[in-house]
């Protein structure tokens, strides 16, 4: 999980992108879907209870990505964010 989380930063923060930043929409994606997965493989591996006690943000922002990305759900396609 460790090694994973450290890939997950180093691309996040890489100012080198398979799609380039400024192409509209796509550009951003393939950050925002590493960083779902590194928060998925974190809620799996420590524990929704675990990240909600780090967790430094807004709880309901939380609670709406534990629901999104359906950590321990049945899979399948995530519903839409309200």
């Amino acid at each position: 999980m460790g090694i994973m989380l450290g890939i997950a930063a180093l691309w996040i923060a890489s100012p080198i992108d398979l799609i380039p930043e400024f192409v509209p929409v796509v550009g951003p994606l393939d950050d925002a879907i590493v960083a779902a997965v590194a928060l998925r493989v974190v809620i799996g591996a420590a524990g929704a209870d675990v990240v909600r006690e780090h967790w430094r943000g807004d709880p309901r922002t939380l609670e709406r990505l534990i629901r999104w990305l359906r950590v321990g759900g049945s899979g399948g396609a995530p519903p839409a964010l309200p």
